[in-house]
């Protein structure tokens, strides 16, 4: 193996030679037991896996660089970690797997993560709130029309046929009890 911090090798440096991936990569990785996690120690993308320039400018994740180095080009193929470390870079941890194969590994070991819904007044584009959506209702229930309901809540038509009929606003249940707390809700002028 050649020193590249000789003279020679600073002038091939200069002539846009640069040392083989090969060598870049290992000497990135915390090498350890054959059955440690093998860290990558250099940067990382904002997924959390280590990458690489792989001599065309072009980065490429490091765990891939390792399984091709030592198993063979994945292709199109993905390259899944056994341990779930996105910095591992130890081939015995890496194996190779298809997109869905990837998004089943993920699911099984816990890893999905699915946003918290954001339902009702919690969502941030609610015009309404829960004792609004019972008073539609209720006003339903008691003959008022649906363009009345729009109107008197600065809402669509179809919005309040929505709530009505319970395809939206499901979580709230039970009829409309007054609220004595509650201040009254300004009505909005549509212009």
């Amino acid at each position: 193996m050649t020193s590249w911090t000789s003279p020679d090798a600073c002038a091939a440096r200069l002539r846009g030679e640069r040392r083989p991936i090969s060598e870049r990569l290992w000497e990135k990785v915390a090498i350890g037991a054959p059955d440690e996690c093998w860290l990558w120690q250099a940067a990382v993308d904002s997924g959390g896996y280590g990458h690489i320039d792989e001599g065309t400018g072009r980065l490429r994740k490091a765990h891939r660089i390792a399984y091709a180095l030592t198993r063979g080009d994945p292709g199109e193929l993905h390259v899944l970690h056994r341990c779930d470390t996105r910095r591992c870079c130890n081939p015995a941890h890496l194996f190779l797997g298809t997109h869905d194969d990837n998004m089943r590994d993920r699911q099984e070991k816990g890893r999905t993560r699915i946003p918290p819904a954001r339902r009702g007044e919690a969502n941030p584009a609610a015009r309404l709130d829960e004792f609004d959506v019972l008073a539609i209702r209720t006003l339903r229930s008691c003959g008022a029309s649906l363009r009345g309901l729009a109107a008197a809540f600065a809402i669509s038509v179809a919005n309040a046929r929505l709530i009505v009929s319970g395809r939206t606003w499901k979580h709230v249940l039970g009829v409309n009890h007054s609220n004595p707390e509650r201040p009254e809700r300004p009505v909005k002028e549509r212009s």
